[in-house]
């Protein structure tokens, strides 16, 4: 949803899938990019990737990243584009541009106390908030970005 509260987009989670699949879809439910976890990733690397299957970016998790996470956003040949450092247990999150060190977005998990009380319990749905301050960044990476972020601390 926008500032509005106008549906912008939808996610589907593909159950039957050898990778855990996440599809973006736009309202129409075309698909704008997938979301493919690694089988095997010590980083819990995932692939962002547009609707033909080319890949737009490489989502990765700072190994030793517990209680403030990091996260790198990389291009199809391995530069990192943004960072994404995260708060105590990963709710909030800020997205770095690695070039310019600007913060282009803002990240953060709406339902948290839910999470922290209810440890997991009841969690059929996450709810996140994402402040795009960047205009010229592709919001399919940056929403890439934060599903990525969720598979990897909450969904594993």
């Amino acid at each position: 949803m926008d500032e509005k509260n106008q549906i912008i987009g939808r996610m589907k989670r593909v159950i039957l899938s050898i990778r855990r699949r996440v599809e973006l879809q736009e309202v129409d439910g075309t698909i704008a990019a997938t979301i493919h976890a690694k089988i095997v990733s010590a980083r819990g690397a995932q692939d962002l990737k547009d609707p033909q299957g080319n890949l737009i970016a490489r989502i990765k998790k700072k190994i030793l990243s517990f209680f403030r996470p990091v996260f790198y956003l990389e291009d199809p040949e391995g530069n990192q584009w943004f960072r994404a450092q995260g708060k105590f247990m990963g709710f909030q999150f800020k997205v770095y541009d690695v070039t310019t060190g600007n913060v282009i977005a803002e990240i953060e998990k709406a339902d948290r106390w839910r999470d922290l009380f209810l440890g997991g319990l009841l969690d059929f749905k996450d709810t996140y908030a994402l402040r795009i301050l960047d205009n010229e960044t592709d919001r399919r990476i940056l929403l890439g970005f934060v599903l990525s972020i969720d598979n990897v601390l909450h969904d594993y």
